[in-house]
């Protein structure tokens, strides 16, 4: 054991950390739902405009129908 070292000197993880720098390109996502208790209110219309109006910004979207069974994403896209 080393003396003022934290967990007495067995923190197995500090090289790593010592080590790690964090990468300046990279940006950190965001995550948005779209949800409601009924259904045929227009989610998907909704999630799928505003996926179309963040790519025209320039931004990476990444689009999950979680409707088990009834997602319609793929026809709404075509």
């Amino acid at each position: 054991m080393i003396a003022g070292e934290p967990n007495g000197g067995n923190d197995q993880a500090a090289n790593w950390r010592q080590n790690s720098k964090p990468c300046p390109d990279l940006h950190e996502a965001k995550t948005i739902a779209i949800a409601s208790g009924k259904g045929g209110v227009g989610k998907s219309n909704v999630a799928l405009n505003f996926s179309l109006e963040l790519l025209n910004h320039g931004n990476k979207v990444l689009l999950f129908d979680l409707d088990i069974g009834m997602g319609n994403l793929d026809i709404l896209l075509g």
